[in-house]
């Protein structure tokens, strides 16, 4: 991929290096939706069930924060390494 700034063609981030970040994240997600499901009794006692908190953590760890940082790879060589402009707050 190419973008242009300041009439200059600068590489951006291929689909290579976030392919890792994007399938480590569907990947802990449906391991947690798995684990959802073989759980359901934990459902029933108090929501501080050790193993509702250990799912709950592993979509927060695995599968958001992958995402997140798929994402932001993306953003910042796109900001720091072609200069371009993104928004006023960058």
């Amino acid at each position: 991929m190419f973008a242009t700034s300041n009439n200059a063609a600068v590489k951006n981030t291929t689909h290579k290096v976030v392919v890792p970040f994007y399938s480590y994240a569907a990947f802990t997600l449906l391991a947690s939706t798995l684990l959802l499901f073989f759980s359901s009794a934990s459902f029933t006692g108090h929501y501080f069930h050790p193993h509702i908190l250990a799912i709950t953590h592993a979509m927060a760890l695995g599968w958001g924060t992958m995402i997140i940082l798929g994402a932001i790879l993306v953003i910042l060589r796109l900001k720091i390494l072609s200069g371009y402009k993104l928004n006023a707050f960058m």
